[in-house]
C-alpha cells in the first residue's frame, strides 16, 4: 500500500518537482467514460483514481477532505462484490481502501460516525486477508483496525488484537513478536 501511494506522488510530480495539476485532470477526464461499468479493469482504473485523488488530499493539493476517493472506494466495493463475490481478495483490498479513506477523513473532521463505518470495513478486510494468509496484508490490517480503535478509546482492544495477531504495538508502530 505504501509502495502505491509513493507511485502516485512520484508520478504527480513533474522535473521540477512541483505536483502537476494536468496528469491529475487527464487521469480524471479519461476515467468519466468508466463511471458505471462493471468489469475488473473498470474498477482498477477506479481504485487508482482514488489512490490519485487521495495523494493529492494527502499534498494538500484537493481540500475535499477524502469526499471524492470514499466515493469511488465505495463503488469499487460495490464492484467487487458484484463481479469476484464479497470473499474474493481484491474485495477485501477494497475494503481495506475504504477503511483507510475513512479513517483519515475521520482524523481530519473528527467525526466519530465515520470511525465506525471504518471499522466494521477494517475487520470485515482483516477477516478476508486472514482467511487467505495474506501475511503482509494481515499486517496492515491489524495497524489500520488498531488505529481505528486507538482513535475509538479502545486501546486494550486494540492491543489485544495485535498479541493475538502475533504482533505488538511499540511507539505507535506495530511490531511482529519474535
Amino acid at each position: 500500500h505504501m509502495f502505491a501511494r509513493e507511485n502516485v506522488r512520484t508520478m504527480m510530480n513533474d522535473e521540477s518537482g512541483s505536483v502537476s495539476s494536468p496528469l491529475r485532470d487527464r487521469v480524471r477526464t479519461a476515467s468519466n467514460h468508466l463511471v458505471g461499468k462493471v468489469d475488473q479493469l473498470t474498477l482498477r482504473a477506479t481504485n487508482n483514481l482514488a489512490l490519485l485523488q487521495e495523494a493529492d488530499v494527502d499534498l494538500g493539493i484537493d481540500d475535499s477532505n477524502f469526499d471524492h476517493p470514499i466515493k469511488l472506494y465505495r463503488r469499487v466495493l460495490a464492484g467487487q462484490e458484484k463481479l469476484l463475490g464479497v470473499h474474493h481478495p481484491s474485495t477485501h483490498l477494497a475494503l481495506f481502501n475504504l477503511a483507510k479513506a475513512l479513517y483519515h477523513k475521520s482524523e481530519k473532521s473528527g467525526d466519530k460516525l465515520l470511525l465506525v463505518e471504518a471499522e466494521h470495513c477494517a475487520r470485515l478486510s482483516l477477516e478476508g486477508y486472514t482467511q487467505f494468509n495474506l501475511i503482509s496484508d494481515i499486517r496492515d490490517g491489524v495497524q489500520l483496525l488498531g488505529n481505528i480503535l486507538k482513535s475509538l478509546d479502545r486501546e486494550k482492544e486494540a492491543v489485544e488484537l495485535a498479541d493475538k495477531a502475533n504482533f505488538v504495538f511499540f511507539c505507535g508502530r506495530l511490531l511482529l513478536k519474535k
